[in-house]
């Protein structure tokens, strides 16, 4: 997150101190927080910085550094926070990612952590580490390790925007007026459920959280055991005896396998597992759907067609199952291509 400075606070002596404690707290979260690059040198030739004495005489070296470091490598600068004496303590959105609020809101913001809203925040959390270490976005990590990253747990797909929502208003109204500006400290990420491809039905979801926070990104996948690569799918499902199946699901195509009820697999009104042919002939079922999985092999179908439980979260959640670093290969070149600019998001908005 970038941090502006109105000309009122850097010139006035009352906030001096108090700038002092942003600097520092800055510095404790240098690889998430930086002055805004652009005016760098108004900061260094203000009040604030002229003539200063004893350790803020340090500062604008310090500053300048940081600089030179962020310069060189993803910088959390999606969002910035203008303190302005002038503003409302709870902030308010200005511009498409400025939240301009007074100098004493503006710690309150600071120490927030980023809140990605998740339908659940062990296995999505736990999702989002895992695919981060997968490719190498060592951001991530080091941002939930340092509680600037928070998973918030909406209890289900039909909270995500009451989450959302609730972050800046909080839980009973209050005359439409934010507790605290929060739009731009949050993110949300959710399944697609989708069974086919432009299949949406989750889209209405994220339009209803959009005005409440800073992005929102619906999994292009069924759901996320749907990004569970061969290597580690095979390894969960030998656990139980099952690593056979792993050839059999990887004999689909991608597009077979991104939209594959992975969990419950193919059943009829009774709960039974279908067979490929009573599924063609399923009039409760999309032509699409239908026509997605027509050339599935029965053979193949027969070993997979009752899904595998919930059993594949498990490689996101369970240390046995942690991925090795950069092992980017692992994912197909659509997978990595969505993964990373989500991933990529994320890191830009903490």
């Amino acid at each position: 997150m970038q941090i502006k400075i109105a000309t009122s606070v850097l010139s006035n002596p009352i906030w001096h101190s108090y700038l002092d404690v942003v600097f520092d707290f800055v510095q404790h979260h240098s690889e998430f927080l930086i002055f805004d690059l652009n005016e760098l040198n108004n900061v260094m030739r203000s009040a604030w910085l002229r003539d200063a004495e004893g350790a803020r005489r340090l500062i604008p070296d310090i500053l300048r550094a940081s600089a030179r470091v962020a310069s060189r490598s993803i910088s959390s600068d999606l969002v910035a926070i203008q303190i302005d004496d002038t503003a409302p303590h709870e902030g308010v959105v200005e511009a498409p990612n400025v939240v301009r609020i007074h100098p004493f809101g503006a710690l309150v913001i600071l120490a927030q952590p980023f809140h990605l809203i998740v339908e659940d925040e062990s296995s999505d959390g736990g999702f989002i580490l895992w695919m981060a270490k997968l490719l190498g976005k060592d951001q991530i990590r080091k941002a939930y390790n340092a509680g600037r990253l928070l998973f918030r747990h909406a209890g289900g797909k039909g909270q995500i925007s009451k989450s959302a929502k609730a972050l800046s208003y909080g839980v009973w109204p209050r005359d439409n007026k934010p507790i605290r500006s929060m739009k731009l400290r949050a993110g949300v990420v959710l399944d697609s459920d989708a069974k086919f491809p432009g299949h949406a039905p989750n889209s209405q979801l994220t339009t209803d959280a959009a005005d409440h926070v800073s992005f929102t990104h619906i999994l292009r996948g069924r759901t996320i055991e749907n990004y569970v690569p061969r290597k580690y799918m095979e390894r969960r499902l030998g656990d139980d005896g099952l690593a056979a199946t792993t050839t059999s699901f990887f004999l689909l195509s991608e597009q077979e396998r991104t939209y594959f009820p992975i969990k419950k697999g193919f059943r009829d009104e009774n709960g039974n597992s279908q067979s490929h042919a009573a599924f063609l002939v399923d009039m409760r079922r999309s032509q699409q759907e239908r026509d997605l999985f027509r050339h599935v092999a029965p053979a193949v179908w027969d070993i997979i067609n009752g899904g595998f439980g919930e059993r594949l979260s498990a490689v996101y959640m369970e240390s046995g199952y942690r991925c090795g670093p950069g092992e980017t290969g692992q994912l197909t070149r659509d997978q990595q291509n969505e993964i990373n600019e989500l991933l990529l998001m994320i890191i830009r908005n903490l």
